[in-house]
């Protein structure tokens, strides 16, 4: 993630059929989506690199939405999870599920010994 990928990912965080099933406050305004991305960026840098990566449609170079992996803890102790939402305009074209897959991947190169859980609903949302 950068701090260029603020606008664009701020049309996705803005949907509210594409947030439905994540609680967290999200960004409202491009300056709020700034420093929202900023903080992933600054996980990224102090926990291993686990946080969030922009998602870019290759042949379009379109930014759709946002992929990762980060730490969590469900109350049985922490888990790694898998998280990510796109845009609506990609749902069912498989963008998730390639996100996802090469996000997993990644993360088991890095630490081959990590288990990985799903953290929220939204990826299968416009994963198939």
């Amino acid at each position: 993630m950068r701090p260029d990928d603020a606008e664009a990912l701020l049309a996705v965080y803005g949907d509210v059929e594409t947030m439905q099933h994540l609680n967290s406050e999200l960004p409202a305004t491009v300056d709020e989506a700034r420093e929202w991305v900023q903080t992933k960026i600054d996980l990224f840098n102090r926990d291993g690199q686990l946080s969030l990566w922009t998602v870019i449609h290759t042949e379009s170079g379109q930014i759709v939405g946002d992929v990762g992996l980060q730490h969590e803890d469900y109350g049985s102790g922490p888990v790694v999870g898998l998280g990510g939402r796109g845009n609506q305009h990609f749902w069912r074209q498989g963008l998730g599920f390639e996100a996802a897959s090469t996000t997993i991947a990644v993360g088991f190169e890095q630490k081959p010994d990590r288990r990985i859980f799903q953290l929220r609903r939204c990826l299968p949302s416009w994963a198939c």
